[in-house]
């Protein structure tokens, strides 16, 4: 049963592969007849779960093995696919790793957003931004040290890191944005809204960095503290 249950699962790979290669030619290609409708192809269900399951195996890696040491032949092991089948889907290290960035980045932000989107007070969304944030993340560690290790470890040509030049972390933004709302609206003190949001925004994330590999951490302990913190910050003493 397990020899079959391995050959069935190469067979579907093999076949996976070859329709979307046929999808490839017949729809996508710019100079093919049949149709020039459009630039990038529309992926399947199946397609889109396949870059599903790669960016996951991705993630356990780079958590695991550190951006240095992750490759594709280790994500294919993670993933029990083959490595030809993660580079039909993407053609190198630093494209899937740069989607996985995006992927965590995005997952990260929506999940903020849909908890304060009903909340009208800055001091309301502050609170429960932090809070949010740091059960989500905090409960998917290998997905924030994976975040971190493709910020600090893909470089550019010459050798500098690529998304921490001009690039603002949608979460710190998300900080920021409130703190202004806080300002404009009379519930904040008079500060610097950056360097408050920096200051905010490193605590945390200095916590989940090493919340993996530090057992002793209390993430409740921590969320509490934190939030305690920044509202005493920033929030008016007539409207704690």
């Amino acid at each position: 049963m397990d020899a079959f249950s391995r050959a069935d699962a190469q067979h579907f790979n093999n076949v996976l592969a070859l329709q979307t290669r046929l999808r490839y030619y017949l729809v996508v290609q710019p100079n093919n007849k049949i149709t020039n409708q459009v630039d990038t192809p529309q992926r399947t269900f199946i397609e889109q779960a396949r870059r599903a399951q790669i960016i996951n195996a991705a993630i356990e890696v780079l958590a695991e093995f550190g951006y240095v040491n992750t490759s594709f032949t280790r994500i294919a092991k993670q993933a029990g696919i083959s490595p030809s089948l993660i580079s039909y889907h993407f053609k190198n290290k630093e494209e899937l790793t740069a989607k996985v960035l995006e992927s965590i980045s995005e997952d990260r932000r929506s999940y903020v957003q849909k908890q304060i989107a009903h909340q009208t007070s800055a001091l309301d969304k502050l609170r429960i931004t932090l809070e949010a944030d740091l059960a989500n993340m905090g409960t998917h560690p290998h997905r924030f040290q994976a975040m971190v290790e493709v910020l600090f470890g893909m470089r550019g040509v010459k050798g500098s890191m690529v998304y921490l030049g001009d690039h603002d972390d949608p979460a710190l933004v998300i900080v920021q944005d409130i703190l202004e709302l806080g300002q404009k609206n009379g519930e904040f003190k008079n500060f610097d809204v950056k360097s408050m949001a920096i200051i905010i925004d490193g605590a945390r994330d200095t916590f989940l960095a090493q919340l993996a590999l530090r057992p002793g951490f209390n993430l409740e302990v921590f969320s509490k503290t934190l939030i305690t913190f920044a509202l005493q910050a920033v929030v008016k003493e007539n409207h704690v």
